[in-house]
């Protein structure tokens, strides 16, 4: 992860098992009840919140966006080199706002 900025984004269990329950894309969680999948991201949860370089609570996508903008200015380093933001699946249609920022950079 040296040459890698990771940001995470904290988000709610019940946020993320309405994006995914129906999703086919996701094998780990298809076929999986309510309960195995939120033993998978509790399990992870605290792996992705102790390897991020920075979290942010994602709640609303402007203020997160700004977050993350805020975190990339003030960090150098970080707009160098690859940005991987955890669980970016589909980012472009799910957070468009923050797809357009990682084109800025």
């Amino acid at each position: 992860m040296s040459r890698t900025t990771v940001v995470f984004l904290d988000t709610d269990f019940d946020k993320c098992y309405g994006r995914i329950k129906n999703d086919r894309n996701r094998p780990l969680a298809a076929g999986k009840s309510r309960d195995e999948i939120f033993r998978l991201y509790r399990e992870r949860y605290e792996i992705y919140r102790t390897n991020c370089h920075f979290s942010v609570k994602h709640e609303d996508a402007a203020i997160t966006v700004k977050k993350i903008k805020e975190f990339l200015q003030n960090n150098w380093q970080a707009r160098f080199f690859c940005i991987k933001v955890v669980a970016q699946g589909e980012i472009n249609e799910k957070f468009p706002l923050l797809y357009k920022l990682l084109l800025l950079l």
